[in-house]
């Protein structure tokens, strides 16, 4: 076996780089939003019919089954952790990390794909529409009013609130939109 060499003043720096690498990159918002850093996540059963939500610590520890009734997916972590937000029969739900508090806040029957916005007052979805094509739509926590935001003749997926909470990014014909959340103008 080779034995191995190290230049120790190289090394150094390539340990100085790859610190200052980690600090520049962000946290991972999706996975570890909450003040406990819970991870939320599906499970599907092996035939595809039954999914539930799940929660666990970053060490692996405190894996804990959250939902129970095998229709809840896509579940999204609010800012602050203290809500997840999920869908459920085709409507958007809000519900604590350990699964209580269960709250239907949207009424549509076609609501998928669940994001929150960066202050956690919105939650931007997807709303299938009867000819099959989803639009974007937000609804306000508080109230229950649901406000159209991106409505075309194409299908619009994946909403994902920008960090400032001015945009919307989505997803037409594998291209990205921001729609404008005060005004509902897209741009490309």
């Amino acid at each position: 076996v080779p034995a191995l060499h190290v230049d120790h003043m190289h090394a150094d720096a390539v340990i100085a780089i790859g610190a200052i690498t980690v600090l520049l990159v962000p946290p991972a918002q999706a996975a570890y939003p909450g003040r406990d850093g819970k991870i939320a996540y599906v499970i599907t059963s092996p035939d595809g019919a039954s999914h539930d939500i799940w929660t666990v610590n970053p060490d692996g520890s405190g894996n804990r089954r959250i939902t129970s009734n095998g229709k809840s997916w896509h579940p999204r972590l609010s800012p602050d952790g203290k809500l997840i937000a999920f869908e459920r029969n085709k409507d958007i739900y809000i519900m604590t990390p350990t699964g209580t508090l269960v709250r239907r806040v949207t009424t549509t029957g076609r609501a998928h794909q669940p994001t929150w916005s960066p202050n956690g007052k919105r939650i931007a979805f997807v709303n299938v529409l009867a000819n099959g094509h989803g639009d974007i739509f937000t609804v306000e926590i508080a109230t229950g009013r649901v406000r159209t935001l991106v409505q075309s003749p194409e299908t619009e997926e994946y909403p994902e609130a920008s960090p400032d909470g001015r945009f919307v990014a989505f997803v037409r014909k594998s291209d990205l939109y921001l729609v404008e959340v005060e005004s509902a103008r897209v741009v490309r």
